[in-house]
């Protein structure tokens, strides 16, 4: 509900190795979103992995939740690490529009 108004097409993965697939197979997308608690391999480790590969999908990885703060873990384009910060909804909104825009305009 949070990325709705992106009208974002959302893929689900139940595990790291799903996410790994899915990045492989049905890739470029915009945005990962992921959890560093996925089983078999964290988000974190899709993330290394992917960038190994030359992958520059930007990605948000979730790393915990408290009541309705996410803390989370990003990774731009480029590869480069831009924070770990405390977010909300409306902040999670914002910084996918903004990794999904600076990503296009680099296409």
């Amino acid at each position: 509900p949070v990325l709705a108004p992106l009208g974002a097409k959302i893929h689900e993965a139940k595990d790291g190795n799903e996410l790994e697939r899915q990045l492989e197979q049905d890739g470029p997308f915009d945005l990962v979103i992921t959890s560093s608690q996925l089983p078999v391999q964290s988000g974190l480790q899709v993330l290394a992995r992917a960038r190994a590969r030359g992958v520059s999908t930007p990605f948000v990885v979730v790393t915990s939740i408290h009541q309705y703060l996410l803390r989370v873990f990003v990774s731009d384009a480029e590869g480069t690490v831009l924070s770990s910060r405390v977010v909300d909804g409306d902040n999670l909104r914002t910084l996918a529009s903004n990794l999904i825009e600076a990503g296009r305009n680099r296409a």
